[in-house]
C-alpha cells in the first residue's frame, strides 16, 4: 500500500518495452524464481522491460558483441518500487548497502533506464563466468575487483567497454549494473509486473 514518495515521482516516464523484443538478447529473470539473494521471487512474470531508448542501446551493444561469439543476458531491468521497498525490508541488516533506499533514493531501476546485464556465449548458450555471480555480496562484486582469471577480466572489460559506447554507465559496487543516460531527470515508476 505504499507509494512512491513525491519527489521520486516527479520527472520524464519512460515508455517500457520488453526486453525480448531486442533481437539477440537473453533473459533470465533471476528475481522471477527463488534462486537469488532474497530465496523468493519478488516479480510474478519472467518478462524483463527497458526504457525504449534503453533497449535501442542495448540492440546495439548486442550487434557489436556477435563477432566476439558472446551475447547479452539480463538479469533485471526495470522494477516497480514497491518491489524496490519489499527488496529493501527483505534484506539483512549486513547487507542493506547493495539497495539504495527507497523512501529517499530509490533506484534507477525504478526509472527503466538500468539494467543488471553479463554476457553469454552464442555457440552455446550458456552464461560466461565472470568471476562472481549477479548478486554475490563479496569482493568480487566491484568492477574494479583485481583478481579472478585473466578471461574473466577480460569479460568484464569487454562488457563494460561496449555498454559505455553506447551510452550505458556502470558503477564501481556492481560490476553487471548499468544505467542508461541520465536517470536523474526520470519518474521512479510503479507500474506492476
Amino acid at each position: 500500500k505504499a507509494a512512491v514518495p513525491a519527489a521520486l515521482a516527479a520527472g520524464e516516464q519512460a515508455q517500457l518495452v520488453d526486453v525480448a523484443t531486442v533481437a539477440g538478447v537473453k533473459v533470465n529473470s533471476v528475481y522471477a524464481g527463488s534462486d537469488n539473494l532474497f530465496g523468493a521471487p519478488l516479480y510474478t512474470t519472467s518478462k524483463l522491460f527497458v526504457s525504449k531508448e534503453a533497449a535501442a542501446a542495448l540492440g546495439k551493444v548486442q550487434q557489436r558483441l556477435a563477432p566476439y561469439g558472446y551475447g547479452l543476458v539480463l538479469w533485471d531491468a526495470y522494477r516497480p518500487w514497491s518491489v524496490s521497498k519489499l527488496a529493501n525490508l527483505a534484506l539483512p541488516a549486513d547487507n542493506k548497502e547493495m539497495l539504495e533506499d527507497p523512501e529517499t533514493k530509490g533506484s534507477t531501476h525504478n526509472t527503466g533506464n538500468a539494467v543488471d546485464v553479463g554476457l553469454y556465449s552464442l555457440e552455446s548458450g550458456e552464461e560466461l563466468d565472470m568471476g562472481c555471480g549477479f548478486d554475490e555480496p563479496s569482493l568480487r562484486q566491484y568492477a574494479s575487483y583485481a583478481g579472478g582469471t585473466s578471461r574473466e577480466r577480460y569479460l568484464r572489460s569487454l562488457l563494460r567497454e561496449e555498454m559505455e559506447l553506447q551510452g550505458f554507465k556502470g558503477i564501481e559496487m556492481e560490476w553487471w549494473h548499468f544505467e542508461y543516460g541520465d536517470c536523474s531527470k526520470f519518474a521512479h515508476l510503479n507500474v506492476g509486473m
